[in-house]
Parts: structure tokens; C-alpha cells; sequence
């Protein structure tokens, strides 16, 4: 019980800090976004190739191992969406190991998964996705938690926001957040989360 307890308050505070992290450099990224994407794609062609490669291998059984390629408009963590359903969670990830609301405003309701946590909004909506836990699949091809940032750099391109410990991507109302080891540059976990206007 007291475990649980000590959870709970630990991914309170992590939320909130999240919350507080991206709020301060939201400013920083709008301002700074489109004109490092045009400095992307002009200076790294590849990089909008890589994105659009398709492997050929057999149908994977979970969509979470393989993953699909990411889609800087429209991005997906564990093959969800902010815009997926409850309905669509548990087709995706299965049913919970545990569920608990927490008291923010609005209300948000945790989903616990080996690895994995998704938060719902009481709209429905996803509030957000994160991964931890090295080796954890994150259902973007070719990367998962405990790579190195190269690896993340080949899969995503360069980020939008480097702070030496984060990384970040921003897409339409959705922003990727790579949470990073400075000393080894290793990814320690990835978070998908409502972007503010």
C-alpha cells in the first residue's frame, strides 16, 4: 500500500515537471520550429527519406515490436495517438495492470502497464503516453528505450529542442519528448503529450 502511495506521488511530480518543462520552452519552440525544419529538410534530405522508408518483413503479431515509421505530423507512441479512444488503448496495449485517478484539474486517469503509461483525459481523450524501462519498445521503427540518442537521431531526425538532457519533436498539437542520460546519452524514456498552442 505505502509502495503505491510513493507511485503515485513520484508520477504526480514527474507530470508536473513535465508539464512545467514543456510550458518553458514552448515559447522557445514555436519561434524556433519552422525555421529549424527548413533548415532540415534543405541541409538533410535524407532525413525526410529515412522517414518515409518502408521495411519488408513478415506482419509483425504486435505492432509495438516493429512499430511503424515516424510521422513528425502525426505522431504516434505505441501505436497511439492523443486522438485514440479508450477502445483503441485496449486493443493496442490490453487491459491494465492498475488504474488510478489523479487529482489534477482536469482529472486524469493513470493506465499502468509493465513499461508503459497512458493517461485519459475525461473527455477520452489521451493526455499522454510515456515508455520507460531499458529495452521497452516505444512502436516507433527502430528505436526503444535504452538506445543511444544517434540511433534516435537516425530514426527521427534532428530534434527541434535540444537541452542535452531532452529532446524534443513537435507536431500538430503534439509534442515527443526523448528524456536523456547527459553523461551516457542514453534514452531513459519517451513521452507523447498534448502540445500548447
Amino acid at each position: 500500500m505505502m509502495m503505491r502511495k510513493w507511485r503515485r506521488s513520484l508520477l504526480v511530480l514527474m507530470t508536473f515537471s513535465l508539464i512545467i518543462s514543456v510550458l518553458a520552452g514552448c515559447r522557445v519552440e514555436q519561434e524556433s520550429t519552422h525555421r529549424q525544419e527548413v533548415d532540415n529538410h534543405s541541409n538533410n534530405p535524407s532525413s525526410q527519406s529515412q522517414s518515409n522508408k518502408v521495411t519488408s518483413t513478415t506482419a509483425p503479431k504486435d505492432k509495438r515490436q516493429d512499430g511503424d515509421a515516424f510521422d513528425r505530423n502525426s505522431p504516434k507512441l505505441l501505436g497511439l495517438s492523443l486522438t485514440s479512444t479508450e477502445k483503441e488503448i485496449t486493443k493496442q496495449l490490453g487491459k491494465p495492470q492498475s488504474q488510478f485517478i489523479m487529482d489534477d484539474t482536469p482529472k486524469i486517469e493513470i493506465w499502468e502497464y509493465d513499461g508503459y503509461t497512458v493517461g485519459c483525459m475525461e473527455n477520452g481523450n489521451i493526455a499522454f503516453v510515456e515508455v520507460s524501462g531499458a529495452g521497452q519498445s516505444t512502436g516507433i521503427e527502430g528505436l526503444k528505450v535504452g538506445d543511444h540518442q544517434g540511433n534516435a537521431e537516425k530514426v527521427l531526425g534532428k530534434p527541434d529542442r535540444d537541452t542535452g538532457y531532452v529532446w524534443s519533436y513537435t507536431g500538430d498539437d503534439a509534442l515527443l519528448r526523448l528524456d536523456l542520460d547527459p553523461k551516457t546519452q542514453i534514452i531513459q524514456s519517451v513521452k507523447l503529450f498534448s502540445h500548447p498552442a
